[in-house]
């Protein structure tokens, strides 16, 4: 096996914070990128397990499971006219 380089465990590290579903913005700031761009242009590549997980997080919008705690009847407001 080949020596590995400091700058190997740091792309793994990246790369296996995104694909968990870190957020972008925090990973881009404990790399040490100068912006959230720089990020997603070096690691934006989506795998498999990440395409999972984003999906995963959109489960919790499924009509079926929401409850409308709104009210839909119409609300007024008794205003008193002062002489």
């Amino acid at each position: 096996m080949g020596d590995i380089r400091l700058h190997d465990l740091r792309h793994t590290m990246i790369t296996y914070l995104l694909n968990d579903g870190a957020n972008v913005f925090n990973v881009s700031k404990r790399a040490g990128h100068s912006n959230t761009k720089v990020t997603t242009e070096i690691y934006g590549q989506v795998n498999h397990a990440g395409g999972k997980l984003t999906a995963k997080h959109f489960e919790k919008f499924n009509p079926n499971d929401l409850v409308n705690n709104r009210s839909t009847s119409t609300i007024f407001i008794d205003v008193e006219e002062k002489e």
